[in-house]
Parts: C-alpha cells; structure tokens; sequence
C-alpha cells in the first residue's frame, strides 16, 4: 500500500534560515532553509509521512554539526566536551555524529586541545600540576592523555605558586596567621606543601626580608 502523501502548499519564512511547512493548507514543521533548498522537494510537491521524517532528521543533523563548527570559532573544545555542550539541545546520537564528523575534518583534536589548554592553565592562570590534570579530565580528556599534556610542561611548581602569591595574595603574607591561610589557599588550588614553602621563601627573598615562618602542618 502506496504511503499516505500530503502537498507542500506553503513555506512561511521565520527568521532568516528557517520555513515553516504548510502541508495541505495546516501548519506543519520547521525546517532549515538550507535543508529544504537542496532537499528534492518543493511547493505544489507532495510528501509522504516517512519522507518528511527522513527530511526533519537530516535538518536536524546539519544543525547540530553547524551548531558545533559555531562554537569551535568561539573556543576550543574537546571530543566529550563538545558532545557534551551539543546534548543539551540536540539527542546524544545526533551530538556524537556531528562532533565525529568534525574530529574527522580535524577540527577537534583532543591531544592538541589538552596542550593548549595545559599551557594555558599554567601560563594565565597560575595552575598547578595537579590541577592542570584535574580541568582536562574534567573537560573529557582521558587520563593517558592529560598526563602527557602535564608531562610536557616546564617544571616550575615553585615559581608558580609565587606569581600566584603575587597576584592574589601579597597583601595577606604579613603575618603567619595571614600565611596560613594564604598556604590553605594555594594547597586548595593543588599546590604541595614543599612546593608552597619554597614559593613563601623566594617571596620573602624578593621583599629582603626574613621568613615569617611556616606553619608545620596543612590547615
């Protein structure tokens, strides 16, 4: 039996890239304009239920893959970040199959997104080691991967901790209640104890002055 087909009477434009269907005179779906334009269809065509599906479902897999590239021109993202991101407005099959076609294009490459994304976190932000590791898993990155990105970093705990100090706390490095709490700080951000003592004491040396004294144990 020949399926149901029904006739295309109109296209409504909403917004700049969207129709909206008239099928037989009544309102029907959306449908990007792009999709419609280089599907075989056409107004005065008919259409058949199983047709209009296969339509709506490609329409909605050129969106979320548009959807993607759009948001790599703002930042990069990784494989399961992205996917992630494309989830909360498209089904998971949908986000997976756009962000693989995009990781085929090269357009994610997850091992150069941890890289970049380790030297930032080092450079701006004054992270830890630990740390570093800790936003890319979280971020999606596996754990292989995230140890090479860290791996690959300059060995320089210290002196990272001690811009951090700089930035943030130098007002509260006066006194050794002061910098305890400025050491609770730096150990919450994934910096070790021997690490923050030598930061403290490249600090005091910057100031030519004598160590204030370190607290013995962590807060």
């Amino acid at each position: 039996k020949e399926a149901a087909r029904v006739i295309i009477t109109e296209l409504r434009r909403q917004r700049r890239s969207l129709y909206r269907l008239m099928l037989d005179g009544a309102e029907g779906p959306l449908v990007d304009v792009r999709t419609f334009d280089d599907s075989p269809y056409c107004v005065g065509g008919a259409i058949s239920e199983e047709e209009l599906a296969l339509l709506l479902a490609h329409a909605e897999r050129r969106r979320a893959y548009d959807k993607g590239l759009y948001l790599l021109s703002l930042r990069d993202y990784g494989r399961v970040e992205l996917i992630r991101k494309l989830t909360t407005e498209y089904p998971r099959p949908v986000a997976e199959e756009a962000v693989e076609r995009l990781c085929e294009e090269r357009l994610i490459d997850d091992e150069r997104y941890a890289f970049r994304l380790a030297e930032r976190g080092r450079e701006s932000r004054h992270w830890s080691r630990g740390r570093i590791r800790q936003e890319l898993m979280r971020r999606g990155i596996d754990r292989a991967t995230a140890d090479e990105a860290v791996a690959a970093l300059p060995d320089d705990e210290a002196e990272q901790a001690l811009l951090l100090i700089e930035k943030s706390y130098r007002s509260k490095m006066d006194d050794r209640e002061s910098r305890q709490k400025v050491m609770a700080a730096l150990a919450r951000r994934g910096f070790g104890y021997g690490t923050v003592k030598a930061a403290f004491s490249m600090f005091d040396e910057e100031r030519d002055e004598e160590p204030d004294g370190m607290p013995d144990e962590w807060n």
